[in-house]
């Protein structure tokens, strides 16, 4: 399982890089949110095709004889295990903080999901959707599960850094899902007041 594990949080270094990689024509702003391109879409599919596979393999790990087929059925488990899962977030910049999973309190799939199954099957009336919001939401939420899953099968977080997300922050609340044997006691991620 070594291999599957780093492999997960390599690729999503990867994937992150890639859209890093875009933040060089396009200023990470929220009035840069609407921007949309074709490396949008290819950033939107990957990041999200990868968010499939990792709540598949977290189900297997948190809830393992739970039906895990598509991700309202993920999306269920994991919030049984991790009920805090919607209200974590990431610090991108001093004005940008990302909750991607708070949606699924209130119906089964995030917004940034919802936009990339259009784009994914419906490209030319959604094309709009592949957009720089999207994109980063996404791969907030990919980030918060690779660090789940590091911590559920390591039992620590990933040790090589985010270069887009602040994981470490001194906010007013940090919190402890320490109803969860599987992450380990100083296992913080920040926590907005929904």
């Amino acid at each position: 399982m070594r291999n599957t594990v780093n492999g997960f949080w390599i690729y999503y270094l990867n994937i992150e890089s890639d859209l890093n990689n875009t933040l060089r024509y396009v200023e990470l702003d929220e009035s840069n949110y609407n921007t949309y391109s074709i490396e949008y879409v290819k950033c939107l599919l990957t990041i999200c095709s990868e968010v499939d596979v990792l709540c598949k393999e977290l189900c297997k790990v948190a809830t393992p004889n739970a039906k895990a087929e598509n991700i309202k059925d993920y999306i269920d488990n994991l919030k049984e295990v991790y009920p805090k899962l919607c209200e974590y977030s990431v610090i991108v910049t001093p004005k940008i903080n990302l909750t991607p999973w708070y949606r699924i309190s209130e119906q089964y799939a995030p917004e940034w999901w919802i936009m990339h199954n259009k784009v994914k099957h419906e490209r030319s009336e959604n094309f709009t959707n592949a957009n720089l919001k999207n994109c980063i939401n996404a791969l907030a939420g990919l980030y918060i599960l690779n660090i789940y899953y590091c911590c559920a099968v390591y039992g620590s977080c990933p040790n090589t850094y985010s270069i887009l997300f602040d994981k470490q922050v001194q906010p007013q609340t940090l919190i402890n899902e320490n109803s969860d044997p599987r992450l380990p006691a100083d296992f913080k991620i920040q926590m907005t007041n929904l």
